[in-house]
């Protein structure tokens, strides 16, 4: 959100205002009716801050050639580009900025590429460390949807926890070839893990039977059949419902324990939600939780005295129910329109994957995206590809 003077020059923007107040966050309405009363008492100040913003975001835009004939060379911008994310970087949560996170996939390409020309350097060393501890910190996070996988669109907080649950196609092209990468570098099946929960996740829910893919699933969905539309309705958990899912008793424990309880524990749910007020400005999801991994899985087999696999196959077994009892709820809009820009990078995405794990069934899906944007979205009388497609009755195209 960007207002602008009569002369079309910027003086006050924001990433995101709710429609209202909340706790920690002021309103739409308020923002608008802050800077009519400022405007109005305070116009000249505002002019100026305006001239201010205007001349950084030139200055930003251009490269200063002094008294320098050529441009400065490609590894000197790539050096400048690491130190700019190095300063910026989380060290706790990865990441490169304050709240509200988005996954940057092409940083984290960036930091792999610029850490394959420096391996022997430290700072080749950090870069690569910089992007693994990012990927493994999204990973866990709620961020992602460990229930039926993707990724959402972005984190309200520094932390990768509470997301504003849009999902895009892009961002599961972008991420499933940086965890691939990641799988490359560093030999940990964790990352190919996650590419492939990416994958299956747009297999089952952002394609068309032709092979094209869809654009984005909506942030809100009703609670229930006939209610309001409510964000991340159809992803959080109340440990209630996590408890009639998984009443089973958990063998061999050092203490009394369901695979509902093991759960809660490991992704970190609570009676109360484990959603902060100040994360949740609409107050939709008191009591509300959303999963996010809090502990290795050999703490919580530590924790207990289980055995590691059997705690992971205990996990999966109920992530798997609850993934099928979320089936029964009302589902987020999908928009079926397909981009042809998104649609090539979900090709990439698949061929990427699947040549690196050295799986046909994805590297198959790359090969029929491809061939659905020739098919319907590349004209050879013009030779131009078209912009955007959309299904019709009966799914056609």
């Amino acid at each position: 959100n960007v207002w602008l003077t009569p002369n079309l020059q910027p003086f006050v923007g924001g990433t995101y205002f709710p429609p209202e107040d909340g706790l920690t966050r002021v309103g739409f309405r308020t923002v608008l009716l802050r800077i009519r009363e400022q405007w109005k008492q305070n116009k000249n100040t505002l002019l100026e801050n305006s001239q201010r913003v205007t001349t950084a975001l030139l200055a930003r835009s251009e490269i200063s050639m002094g008294d320098r004939q050529l441009p400065p060379s490609a590894a000197t911008m790539n050096n400048r580009c690491f130190q700019q994310l190095d300063e910026g970087y989380d060290e706790e949560y990865g990441g490169f900025a304050e709240a509200p996170k988005f996954p940057t996939p092409v940083i984290l390409s960036f930091l792999f590429s610029y850490w394959l020309s420096h391996r022997l350097t430290q700072d080749g060393s950090r870069a690569q460390q910089m992007a693994l501890h990012t990927l493994k910190m999204m990973a866990n996070g709620g961020i992602r949807d460990h229930v039926g996988q993707g990724f959402h669109r972005y984190s309200t907080d520094c932390q990768w926890h509470v997301p504003h649950f849009e999902k895009m196609l892009y961002d599961q092209a972008q991420l499933a070839v940086a965890y691939s990468q990641a799988f490359q570098i560093s030999g940990d099946e964790f990352y190919s893990d996650v590419a492939k929960g990416i994958l299956q996740y747009v297999a089952r829910s952002l394609s068309h039977r032709s092979g094209g893919f869809y654009s984005a699933e909506d942030a809100d969905s009703p609670p229930e059949r006939g209610m309001r539309p409510k964000e991340g309705a159809y992803y959080v958990w109340t440990v209630k419902e996590v408890q009639q899912l998984l009443p089973e008793p958990v063998l061999g424990a050092t203490e009394p324990l369901t695979s509902g309880q093991l759960l809660m524990k490991h992704y970190g749910l609570t009676e109360a939600g484990n959603i902060s007020p100040s994360q949740d400005p609409k107050g939709e999801l008191q009591g509300q939780n959303v999963l996010t991994v809090r502990y290795s899985l050999e703490l919580t087999a530590a924790r207990f005295g289980l055995d590691v696999e059997a705690v992971r196959t205990l996990l999966n077994t109920g992530l798997e129910k609850l993934f099928q009892a979320r089936k029964h709820r009302p589902k987020p809009h999908l928009d079926s329109k397909m981009l042809a820009a998104w649609n090539g990078l979900m090709v990439s995405g698949y061929a990427v994957t699947g040549a690196v794990l050295g799986q046909d069934r994805l590297i198959n899906y790359a090969t029929n995206g491809a061939k659905f944007l020739k098919r319907h979205m590349f004209d050879v009388a013009s030779g131009r590809l078209m912009r955007t497609c959309y299904t019709g009755s009966g799914g056609t195209v």
